[in-house]
């Protein structure tokens, strides 16, 4: 029966719901997946299930196609096959259409207008839904975040709105942070917001591209005092510190905190990034740190190139 699933050819089969329905080398055609690797998924991950003609061939539709080439993309990160099927699972097939960045930017503002949890995480779900973590990051919730950040800053909402939709992502970014650290990774980055730093969620959006660097990325999360940093460099030994900052500090208050955390970090390289990094740079960059203004910097920073 194997061998004549993979001589089947395309579209055939007897659905009685009128979608296309592919065998199993239109599939591998369509998707550039080896047959025995969908087979293994499916008995392995039950990814997909497809349906059976009269004969018993396997017939798969467009849905197991795109969750195919979902599970596929999650595989090619470096994502564990077991983790990337379960990811590849939360697709919504009927609103996959609705998962437009700009659609989802404007649905996790207008949860926060309502104080709609629930609207925030479904909204969440879809970034997620048909995208790799890091990329829904950056397509969708860092505009978010801006954008509530902005309407908060003008006095359209307020802090209790801004945090029913933060608390949501840090929740789902968490989660999704859980299930990409790469595995057999040898190298460590640590991540943390110095001092008296609160705004921790470009630090978890951070975290989502170390982790597709291939470095393990160790989350120490906000408020971390200069002794817990120093800890965290001895013990682990890691091949960078990155430390987020949002909320700007004046010079005299930068400087003791850059000291502070030098110290910390001994001759470990150490990035400083974030929306506040810019008014500090100099501040920084006298006390040994590198700043970093955007992704493709602190990757360079880190690999060089």
């Amino acid at each position: 029966m194997a061998a004549a699933d993979e001589a089947s050819s395309d579209g055939a089969g007897d659905p009685e719901d009128g979608r296309p329905r592919y065998r199993i080398q239109a599939v591998c055609e369509r998707t550039g997946i080896a047959a025995a690797t969908l087979r293994a998924w499916e008995r392995r991950y039950g990814i997909p299930s497809p349906a059976r003609s009269a004969g018993h061939y396997r017939l798969y539709d467009d849905h197991d196609v795109a969750l195919l080439r979902r599970m596929a993309g999650f595989c090619a990160s470096g994502m564990r096959p077991a983790e990337a099927a379960r990811l590849a699972k939360r697709v919504v097939p009927e609103a996959v259409v609705d998962d437009d960045p700009g659609v989802l930017v404007e649905r996790l503002i207008e949860a926060a207008g309502r104080m709609d949890d629930a609207a925030a995480r479904r909204a969440l779900d879809l970034a997620f839904a048909r995208r790799l973590p890091a990329q829904a990051y950056d397509e969708v919730i860092s505009p978010a975040i801006i954008r509530i950040g902005e309407l908060w800053s003008n006095g359209a909402l307020s802090v209790a709105h801004e945090h029913v939709v933060t608390a949501v992502m840090r929740e789902r970014l968490a989660d999704r942070l859980r299930e990409t650290l790469p595995e057999g990774a040898t190298e460590t980055a640590v991540l943390a917001c110095p001092g008296d730093e609160e705004h921790e969620l470009g630090l978890y959006g951070l975290a989502l591209h170390v982790a597709a660097w291939g470095v393990r990325p160790v989350f120490l999360g906000a408020r971390v005092p200069p002794e817990a940093l120093a800890a965290a460099v001895a013990q682990l030994r890691p091949r960078f510190v990155a430390l987020s900052m949002v909320t700007r500090l004046t010079p005299p208050r930068a400087r003791r905190l850059f000291a502070e955390c030098a110290a910390a970090v001994g001759s470990v390289r150490w990035l400083v990034g974030g929306r506040g990094a810019a008014a500090v740079a100099e501040v920084a960059r006298e006390h040994g740190a590198i700043v970093v203004l955007d992704l493709d910097q602190a990757r360079r920073a880190v690999f060089g190139g």
